[in-house]
């Protein structure tokens, strides 16, 4: 049986080349969604949107029930976002982000009662003001202890050296195959722990 796995995110899901002028996307073999199933044989959506913050209201929420709805039965959700919550919030604090992201992974439990969540919080930032680069690093702190409270699987991107672009936001191609390929193996511990795992395991040439 073929696994699905909902990836939910911004431009870091979504791809965001930020070296086109107008802003354009990485190709699907270089995006690490599509690069999470080309290792692991799963069905991956890549639900990703340039801009995305935290969802905050039940109207929002409600779309984004329907997008997984129609998706199809999934066996697992992964959510990284907060880096737009950082960048776009006014001297935002690591703590009220957090409780952004508990209010809105509060209505998937109670929605999605059996779908195993992955937290995944996004890599720092690297950017000129340095305030707003620190609270990006203390995001993964405080929603690592999140995910303890909530008893969901987590994950900090920022642990595993992801290259970023000029920018000292967005993921370079190099930075998303760091990713899926850190991502594999996790996927059949967090979502599928009681079958043989049906992932190969390995990244594509």
């Amino acid at each position: 049986m073929e696994r699905r796995i909902f990836c939910f995110g911004d431009s870091n899901t979504y791809g965001y080349d930020p070296r086109e002028p107008l802003g354009g996307r990485y190709p699907a073999d270089a995006r690490w969604p599509e690069l999470l199933s080309a290792a692991t044989g799963a069905q991956v959506t890549n639900a990703g949107k340039n801009g995305r913050k935290i969802l905050t209201s039940p109207r929002a929420w409600q779309m984004l029930d329907n997008r997984i709805r129609a998706a199809g039965t999934q066996d697992g959700l992964i959510v990284m976002l907060g880096t737009n919550d950082v960048l776009t919030g006014y001297l935002p604090a690591a703590r009220d982000i957090a409780e952004k992201m508990e209010a809105m992974l509060t209505h998937l439990r109670a929605v999605w009662l059996e779908l195993p969540v992955l937290l995944l919080a996004p890599p720092p930032v690297a950017v000129p003001d340095g305030e707003l680069a620190q609270v990006s690093r203390q995001l993964a702190r405080e929603y690592a202890a999140l995910a303890r409270r909530m008893d969901l699987a987590f994950a900090d991107a920022g642990a595993w050296g992801l290259p970023l672009a000029f920018d000292g936001v967005h993921l370079t191609p190099e930075g998303h195959r760091r990713l899926a390929r850190a991502l594999a193996p996790l996927l059949p511990e967090i979502f599928w722990p009681e079958e043989e795992p049906l992932c190969r395991l390995s990244m594509p040439d």
